[in-house]
């Protein structure tokens, strides 16, 4: 079968939402066998297994949707749902986040910029180690959208297979789990025209710089 480029990237990136989504629902479940043991004494344990394994499932849920969906029928969205999502997933992943720049909670956000931020927000996760301090500078006017994202920490780096994602002449066959987010940034990158450049040459830092 011959795969069309953009059904593959679909499918890839469906398998990584699964894939993110499988351990907290997995902890839920095991929750709820220890609440439905009345012999093992652990209900008060089991309770908050569940509670905190549901606000990881719908944080990561509310996350995907924005960096992967269409937003509704919306092509814009405050900075503020933008920012919160960034925070939630940068505390998810053990990462220290810091703002040196940022548009206010009430500035409106178009949808290219906000994909973008969010899904090398993303690489950056994966390739945080214990722990990291992650550094944005995000000004999203409409005519010169600028976005530095740098991540510093014990043994930070892009994994071989993530880097070769960046190349947007890829084939299907070579597009993966691992890479497929790189790929897609790419996408949003070329489709409106926007440079998306990264570095990992310093040992135990990752920079990525989005410029029009």
């Amino acid at each position: 079968m011959v795969e069309d480029i953009h059904q593959r990237v679909t499918e890839l990136l469906c398998s990584k939402i699964c894939h993110d989504l499988i351990s907290p629902v997995g902890a839920i479940n095991n929750g709820i066998e220890l609440l439905t043991d009345l012999t093992s004494g652990m209900q008060e344990d089991a309770v908050s297994l569940i509670g905190d394994s549901s606000r990881q499932v719908a944080s990561r849920l509310a996350y995907f949707r924005h960096a992967f969906g269409g937003w509704g029928d919306g092509a814009a969205a405050e900075f503020g749902t933008i920012r919160r999502l960034v925070e939630s997933h940068s505390n998810d992943n053990r990462m220290d986040l810091s703002w040196r720049q940022k548009p206010d909670d009430g500035d409106v956000v178009e949808k290219h910029a906000g994909k973008i931020l969010l899904n090398l927000v993303l690489l950056a996760g994966e390739c945080a180690r214990r722990s990291a301090t992650l550094e944005i500078a995000f000004a999203a006017p409409l005519d010169n959208l600028k976005l530095e994202i740098k991540l510093t920490g014990d043994r930070c780096a892009l994994h071989p297979e993530t880097r070769t994602g960046f190349d947007q002449d890829l084939g299907a066959e070579d597009l993966t789990v691992r890479n497929v987010v790189a790929f897609y940034s790419g996408q949003i990158a070329q489709a409106n025209r926007l440079v998306l450049k990264y570095s990992d040459e310093s040992p135990d830092s990752i920079e990525f710089n989005v410029t029009e």
